[in-house]
């Protein structure tokens, strides 16, 4: 059984608690998850005192689980502990949340995409990106191949297209991909795309 950690913006944590209310309902171990009153006394920390606090809950878990409310970009913490995960090598997907309804049954605008700027790329990217910016694999070959730089730069494009990459870092909707009965599978998923 995976132990996960859940990161997530406090703002977001009528949904948050949806999602984390069907994974301890299934006996799944979580973490980084507090009360309302040791949020008040987290807020009241030094910067410092917060990282020791998210590192001692992230220590033990496998995957961390992103769940992207609308403004989930603008935190801090949650960036730190993206980054955090990806040094320790831990699995990594995020979930959309938005969709989950509040408790007033309002829905939320989408939150943007933390895990982009960590997503690898493809072979097919690598190509079109060595051709078109004279990579030092390629640029000798651009030079005696002229001709070759435009079909190339296409192929190199469609590749990066359609080759999906292992390294990227899956992204859900709770609502839309049926969460409750497939963030078990997510995790796993995430878990072994980093060899756990």
């Amino acid at each position: 059984m995976r132990r996960v950690f859940f990161s997530f913006d406090w703002d977001d944590v009528w949904r948050v608690n949806q999602v984390r209310n069907s994974w301890v309902t299934k006996g799944h171990q979580i973490a980084g998850f507090v009360d309302a009153a040791e949020m008040e006394t987290l807020k009241r920390q030094t910067g410092k005192e917060i990282k020791k606090w998210i590192d001692a809950q992230m220590k033990g878990t496998s995957v961390t689980c992103i769940l992207i409310g609308s403004k989930t970009d603008e935190s801090k913490w949650v960036k730190y502990e993206i980054e955090k995960s990806i040094e320790q090598k831990k699995g990594l997907l995020g979930i959309l949340i938005h969709n989950i309804k509040d408790d007033k049954g309002k829905i939320d605008r989408r939150g943007a995409n933390l895990l982009k700027d960590h997503n690898g790329t493809n072979f097919g990217e690598n190509v079109k990106n060595a051709l078109l910016g004279g990579g030092a694999g390629w640029g000798l070959a651009r030079l005696v191949f002229p001709q070759l730089l435009i079909p190339a730069t296409i192929f190199g494009a469609a590749l990066a297209v359609l080759m999906p990459n292992d390294d990227d870092y899956r992204i859900y909707d709770w609502v839309e991909d049926d969460g409750y009965n497939n963030l078990s599978n997510w995790i796993e998923e995430a878990a072994k795309q980093v060899g756990r």
